[in-house]
């Protein structure tokens, strides 16, 4: 089974998340990177992703190198192809311009090795699950009026599903009731069926995170997690703050490779460790970060893309829940099945992703 072909695509993806309000959030292009493998014995695997903040170009370039190297090599040894490039960039390996493109080599290498099994990844991945819950995610931005909030709060309700995410550390930074107040706004628009979380992204100083956390507990606001509430480097601080609260600290979707979950893990920074796939390097480095956490007692939470990660969510036994984001949905067909916040995962071998109509052309 070895690869005849390795090919790369550039394309702009129009997301239009069907889960935001017209009026809360316009659609935006996004410049996505896309790989295509195929075999000399006739399979193919598919992968897309992308950067956050720009250097698309330089992530399109980089991924159309490395995709040389592995004409000729054996699809089913996918960490000789992982060695094999590693060793070709050296010390830039934990550098996210190659993380991202050896996930997304990985991701298309898992979806042949499914293919060939003739079996979905989240059965290969172990089938702990063939269904994984998910959380509305993007919906209740900072940047929202807090009448648009509680509108957009009401449909996610709306559509079925039972966990959301709200966005705190607001543009200002400056008033602390305001951050309780916009999740009291949220929590009550969402009802009682919804179990809300919050998302700092990294914007509060450790003291801020300990204050907030403990007024909202006082306002009566019950997150099922605090994400990033301090800086994702300071492993420290992010130990004090899960020390410090009682609500669920999550962390770990900045994280390039598998050895920073390993250091969150021996500080027990963290209650939960989010994998972001195309940062970790792809299925493969994510679920060596689920075994870790298994075997410390964590459970996992994946980052975007659904259409991938759930596969990782369902496959392993201690995955959580799913972040639902429909970024790249207009790019593929045979996406999950989604019902009252659940991911209904199916049968096609592989992760199951083929490029809708409009982007047959690419290969």
């Amino acid at each position: 089974m070895k690869i005849a072909s390795a090919r790369v695509a550039f394309v702009q993806v129009t997301d239009e998340d069907r889960l935001a309000l017209a009026d809360a959030r316009k659609p935006t292009t996004r410049d996505v990177v896309v790989v295509h493998l195929a075999t000399d014995d006739g399979l193919d695997g598919l992968a897309a992703g992308f950067l956050f903040g720009g250097l698309t170009d330089a992530l399109n370039s980089a991924t159309e190198e490395m995709a040389e190297l592995l004409v000729g090599m054996d699809a089913a040894r996918i960490e000789a192809v992982h060695e094999k490039l590693i060793k070709h960039v050296d010390k830039l390996r934990h550098v996210g311009i190659f993380r991202v493109a050896l996930s997304l080599f990985d991701i298309a290498l898992w979806d042949i090795a499914g293919k060939a099994a003739g079996q979905p990844l989240w059965k290969l991945f172990g089938g702990a699950r063939d269904r994984m819950p998910v959380y509305a995610s993007g919906q209740m931005d900072r940047s929202l009026s807090d009448d648009v909030l509680a509108r957009s709060a009401a449909q996610v309700a709306e559509m079925g599903f039972k966990h959301a995410k709200l966005h705190l550390g607001l543009p200002d930074g400056a008033d602390p009731a305001r951050e309780i107040a916009r999740a009291k706004l949220a929590q009550d628009a969402l009802g009682p069926g919804v179990q809300l979380q919050a998302d700092v992204n990294d914007r509060f100083a450790v003291h801020r995170a300990v204050d907030i956390g403990h007024r909202l507990q006082d306002a009566g606001v019950r997150l099922s997690i605090l994400e990033d509430p301090v800086d994702h480097t300071d492993l420290d601080g992010l130990a004090h703050v899960t020390r410090a609260l009682t609500t669920p600290v999550m962390a770990g979707e900045s994280n390039w490779g598998v050895a920073p979950f390993r250091h969150m893990i021996e500080k027990r920074a963290v209650d939960i460790l989010m994998v972001d796939l195309l940062q970790v390097g792809g299925y493969t480095a994510a679920r060596k970060v689920a075994a870790m956490a298994e075997g410390a007692n964590f459970p996992i939470v994946t980052h975007l893309l659904p259409e991938y990660s759930v596969h990782l969510g369902a496959g392993v036994p201690n995955g959580l829940i799913c972040e639902h984001k429909e970024w790249l949905w207009p790019l593929f067909d045979g996406l999950p099945t989604l019902e009252d916040g659940v991911a209904h995962l199916s049968e096609r071998p592989g992760h199951g992703l083929s490029l809708a109509p409009a982007y047959k052309h690419l290969f």
